[in-house]
Order: structure tokens, then sequence, then C-alpha cells
């Protein structure tokens, strides 16, 4: 089978970073309306995907290593009608809105050390 898609849609959708994005207008597919920036849902990269795009792309690699950044990843997008700006480093994940950090996750933490009650679980 031809699967040239796949390896193009996982390409496209790595971030400086080197994580991977995990969807694409994930706040329409919730039952809201496109909105003019991504969803932070689309925008996260999320572990369980990571990993089974980044083992495709390996069987899939050539004998070429290919460049690493591990850059920061920063961009603005939204949840729930708020408008927030993500940013990620290889040391944390933080999220802000209007009103200053809503969300931080330092890498190897069990728990986030904030996180606003935008993001509870309902």
């Amino acid at each position: 089978a031809d699967l040239s898609a796949v390896r193009r849609r996982l390409l496209a959708g790595q971030d400086a970073s080197g994580g991977i994005q995990t969807a694409t207008g994930f706040a329409a597919q919730a039952g809201g309306r496109a909105p003019r920036l991504p969803d932070v849902r689309d925008v996260l990269h999320v572990a369980g995907w990571c990993d089974k795009a980044f083992r495709y792309l390996a069987a899939h690699a050539g004998a070429q290593r290919p460049e690493t950044s591990g850059g920061t990843f920063e961009i603005d997008c939204v949840f729930q009608g708020a408008t927030l700006h993500l940013a990620e480093t290889t040391e944390q994940l933080e999220i802000r809105d209007r009103r200053g950090v809503c969300y931080r996750w330092r890498k190897g933490d069990a728990w986030p050390e904030i996180a606003s009650q935008l993001f509870w679980l309902r």
C-alpha cells in the first residue's frame, strides 16, 4: 500500500519541539464551529499519539539521520472560547490566557504545577 500520505501528514504536523500535533479541526469535531485559531487539543503533543507516529516514521526512515531542532514550540490557540498561548520547551509545557499562566506542567513531574478550572474534567 502507498502510505506516503500518512508520512506527509505526520511530518506536516511536527513542530519545532519535535512533537507531532494530535489532530486538525478538533473544535469542529467536538461540536463547535471551526475557530480562526487551532484548538489547544490540536496542538498538544500527546505521548500516546507521538509514540505511534515516531514508530511509524522510524520504520520508514532511511539511513540518513534527519535534522533535529528540539526547539521551543509556541502557538496561539483556543479552548472553550478562550484565546490562549501555548509554549512548549524541553523542560515544560505552559499555557497562558490574557490574565497569565493557566496551565504549567514541568516535564517529569507527575502532575501539573498549575491547572486552572478551564482544564478540569467535568
